[in-house]
């Protein structure tokens, strides 16, 4: 399919779903998906690897970050080595969230 067939298709198919499609360049793409797909999935995977389930004392932030681990539970590790190995800027990213933390490790 060339590449603008698939524009189309996109800006087509994609709103009919309730997706909405964001036309940008793609180093602004990149920078973006790191930030929003990067750091949630990566995040919600370390969620998983602790195990954490949902208790009878609960909070609406702790739920919302269940959901999350429940969007990602089931995906393939390919998935996340994607998301972080082929962008980038989302090393970047796991360098700032490692180091922030790190700093408040130190502090506690």
């Amino acid at each position: 399919m060339s590449r603008s067939r698939a524009a189309f298709a996109c800006r087509s198919v994609l709103p009919k779903v309730g997706l909405e499609v964001i036309v940008t360049a793609p180093d602004e793409h990149d920078r973006d998906a790191a930030q929003a797909q990067g750091l949630t999935h990566l995040i919600a995977n370390l969620l998983v690897k602790m195990d954490l389930r949902q208790t009878r004392m609960t909070t609406r932030s702790f739920e919302a970050m269940m959901s999350a681990v429940e969007m990602v539970r089931h995906d393939a590790p390919e998935v996340l080595e994607a998301i972080l190995g082929a962008n980038p800027y989302a090393s970047g990213i796991l360098k700032r969230f490692k180091s922030l933390a790190s700093a408040l490790e130190e502090r506690t």
